[in-house]
């Protein structure tokens, strides 16, 4: 069985098309047990289609007073 650190990994390379039917197996088996893992590949594919669907927007920076509150509200976040 494969660690979630491992399975994180995968979904990642899953996004892009780059795993094995080896890997995808092995995802799969973790994916079952492991709801965390399953949770985490729900926001992330959902963070990847919302990346992909603006990314032919234009003026996509933010400025410097957002990225300190994204900053902040990952802070946040983590320390809770």
């Amino acid at each position: 069985m494969i660690s979630c650190k491992k399975s994180t990994e995968l979904v990642i390379q899953k996004e892009e098309g780059r795993l094995s039917a080896n890997q995808r197996f092995q995802l799969f088996l973790h994916m079952d047990i492991c709801s965390f893992c399953r949770l985490f590949a729900k926001q992330s594919s959902i963070i990847n289609k919302a990346f992909h669907k603006n990314a032919n927007q234009e003026n996509l920076h933010l400025t410097d007073e957002e990225k300190d509150e994204m900053i902040n509200n990952v802070k946040n976040k983590i320390q809770e």
